[in-house]
This record gives C-alpha cells, structure tokens and sequence, in this order.
C-alpha cells in the first residue's frame, strides 16, 4: 500500500470516526433533552395529580360541613380554613389559570432540610401518616400533648373561640 493510499484510508476512517462521535453526541443530546422534558411532564403531572387529590378532600369537607365554614387561626386573624386550601390548591394547580404569588411557597427558614427530606414529609402527610394530628370532623381539635410540659406548644390553627349552633361560646 503506498502513502497515498495509507493516507487517503487513515482520513476516510477518522472522517468516519468523527461522524460517530458526532452522532453519538447528537444521541446523547436528544436523550438529555428528553429527559428534561420528561422531568418537567412528570412535574407537572405530580403537582396536578396532588392538586386533584387535595381539591376532591375540600370539596368532599365543604359537602360535609354542609355551607359551614372551618374557622382557623391565620397570622393576626382567624380566615375559613377551606377557602384559604383551595386558594392554595388553585396555585398547585398546573392547569389552574390563577397565577402562583409564591405565598404558599416554603420560606427560607427551612434551608437546613434538603429535597428529599421535604419530599419525604410532603408524601408521608399526603399518605397519612400524620393521621393523628389531622381535624376531625364534628371534635373540638387539639393536639395530642407529647412533649414536656415545660415546652413551648404552639397552640393549633383549629383552637380558636367559635360559636356553637346552639349560640353557646367554646374554645
């Protein structure tokens, strides 16, 4: 075989080489792409699918509780507990047309939790695994005390002074 023809088979073989790579490389874009793609469909399908669960429990209250509110202690003030869920799940909502404000969003303060810690609480709730700390329905609410008694308890959002059907005031 003569230099020409070495040369002209070296170049054909590294032209070929490089056009590999290069498909290689397109694959392994296009795969990325689509990962990012099916990142932000499952995103989106989990935070519907959670906005769906959670807007059936408030309609499914709001039925219960047949046109009476659920009165909850909020910043300075007391607001319908339900009213505020389903602002909150409005925003959840991919396919929501209200915009997201970032009010429901977790603060700063959590910094020192990662994802998956959060995640792990945000599921667990959603399974119910906080069962014992939800409302129930027609009891006056309070927590279960399970700390010292020395310790600060924050009192719940549901232990709040109401009227009772019968006019009478409770706490």
């Amino acid at each position: 075989m003569s230099i020409k023809e070495r040369r002209a088979k070296d170049e054909q073989e590294a032209r070929e080489r490089e056009e590999r790579e290069r498909r290689q490389a397109a694959w392994e874009a296009r795969q990325e792409a689509n990962q990012k793609l099916i990142a932000q469909l499952e995103r989106d399908a989990g935070a519907w699918h959670r906005a769906r669960y959670l807007r059936r429990y408030v309609q499914a209250a709001r039925q219960h509780l047949a046109g009476q509110t659920l009165r909850v202690n909020f910043e300075e003030g007391v607001i319908d507990f339900l009213s505020w869920a389903e602002a909150y799940v409005n925003q959840l909502d991919p396919l929501h047309a209200d915009s997201r404000t970032g009010e429901f969003e977790e603060g700063r303060r959590h910094y020192y939790q990662n994802d998956l810690d959060q995640m792990k609480k945000a599921f667990g709730r959603l399974l119910g695994s906080d069962w014992p700390k939800a409302w129930k329905s027609g009891h006056d609410y309070a927590p279960p005390k399970s700390e010292p008694s020395w310790s600060y308890r924050e009192k719940s959002v549901f232990e709040i002074s109401s009227q009772r059907p019968d006019g009478d005031e409770h706490n």
